[in-house]
């Protein structure tokens, strides 16, 4: 049973890989290649407590109703996020329109 996740992990990994270098149009693309060992790292850790992978993605009983319209929302938008991320970083590069803000933004972290 944990080998037949694990694949399915494995699997699902490669589809989201793929779709983000697709959406980015070009398969050079830094931010992919540089999280497919953290992503792989991911996985190893994953499929060693299949029973808490299982757990945490369907609820249980007792689950109210608008928790899980919170989580269909919630996974939607982020799924959205890789979307976009992919948009931005490898064809439309709309992040460096804004790259003034990101210095601001830190400081705002840091103060609080």
């Amino acid at each position: 049973m944990p080998f037949r996740i694990m694949m399915l992990g494995v699997a699902i990994m490669i589809i989201l890989l793929a779709a983000m270098l697709c959406l980015a149009g070009r398969v050079d693309w830094a931010f992919v290649l540089f999280n497919l060992p953290l992503f792989a790292a991911l996985l190893v850790g994953l499929g060693q407590d299949v029973g808490l992978v299982g757990e945490r993605i369907s609820p249980g009983p007792g689950t109210k109703w608008w928790e899980r319209v919170f989580f269909l929302f919630y996974g939607s938008l982020n799924g959205a996020v890789f979307v976009v991320a992919s948009l931005d970083g490898g064809r439309y590069f709309w992040t460096p329109a804004i790259m003034w803000l990101f210095p601001l933004g830190g400081v705002v972290l840091v103060r609080g």
